[in-house]
């Protein structure tokens, strides 16, 4: 399990991307990861010509030495003369017999700078599988001087995702993060479930942002799943301890659920250097 901050060093801020509404009906929903280790949930219409919507998180390594995180769910949508397109549309430059490319584009700030980001989004849908790839870049300006501050860039991120209307089920969180859920064939267990948590606290103050993934839960007669459990892990000489509790329902068409996570830092001696909460985090998730 893999760490990373959410807030670049040197107090800039990340950006998140708006969350949008979900679309309508479930029509084939897609569930996978990148190779990032991202969760990445895609929506398309019934015959999976078509793409409706798709829930990201990236992480952009920057040229001053930091990196930028952000996720969202992004609504395909076409070009409308004389208006432009939401930081939540992925304007659609292709979307026909099964394969797409878009474009999110917006801005925001981070201390002093404006900030400009562009996220690309390509692919190929199928009955069961849908694969691509998606890139964001980011371009702090001096809105003083005009002159580039720094730019972040995530490189070709690829990504695949898996189609089985009742064992997978995609959505989000309550953070904007994407949400994976699958559960096996005979519905007595919760195979995987992958998502991104981030702190809502620390001490001493820090944010924090984890791409993870857990599973082998056994799900009751009413659907229910969940449970408590710990991880612990080490680096340059921290001790990490990390305490999930997970809460869920799975029907045959949605997975609902909750999920907090919170781990405590200590050092060679013992001593606790930092205690992180990711505080209440929901989950909603359907199928198709």
């Amino acid at each position: 399990m893999s760490s990373t901050k959410l807030l670049l060093v040197g107090g800039v801020a990340a950006v998140m991307l708006a969350a949008a509404p979900s679309a309508g009906a479930a029509g084939s929903v897609y569930g996978g990861t990148t190779s990032r280790g991202e969760a990445i949930v895609l929506q398309a219409d019934k015959s999976a010509a078509t793409l409706k919507s798709v829930v990201i998180g990236w992480r952009a390594d920057c040229s001053d030495g930091n990196h930028l995180s952000s996720s969202g769910e992004l609504t395909a949508t076409t070009p409308t003369p004389g208006f432009s397109p939401g930081f939540d549309d992925l304007l659609m430059s292709r979307n026909a017999k099964g394969r797409f490319a878009g474009t999110q584009a917006g801005g925001g700030t981070s201390g002093d700078d404006a900030l400009a980001i562009t996220v690309d989004v390509a692919g190929k849908l199928g009955r069961a599988r849908a694969t691509g790839t998606l890139r964001a870049v980011v371009k702090a300006i001096d809105p003083a001087t005009g002159a580039t501050a720094f730019t972040c860039d995530t490189g070709p991120v690829r990504f695949a995702a898996a189609r089985s209307p009742g064992t997978i089920f995609g959505g989000r969180t309550s953070q904007g993060e994407p949400a994976v859920v699958r559960v096996d064939a005979k519905r007595r267990m919760i195979s995987d479930v992958i998502t991104t948590w981030r702190t809502s606290s620390c001490t001493p103050a820090a944010s924090f942002r984890f791409p993870d993934a857990f599973g082998n839960f056994r799900v009751k007669s009413t659907g229910a799943f969940g449970g408590a459990f710990t991880y612990d892990a080490s680096f340059d000489g921290t001790k990490r301890h990390f305490a999930y509790t997970l809460s869920g329902r799975v029907s045959k068409t949605k997975t609902t659920g909750s999920l907090r996570v919170t781990f405590n830092d200590a050092d060679a001696t013992g001593a606790q250097t930092m205690a992180c909460d990711s505080g209440g985090i929901t989950f909603k998730a359907q199928t198709g």
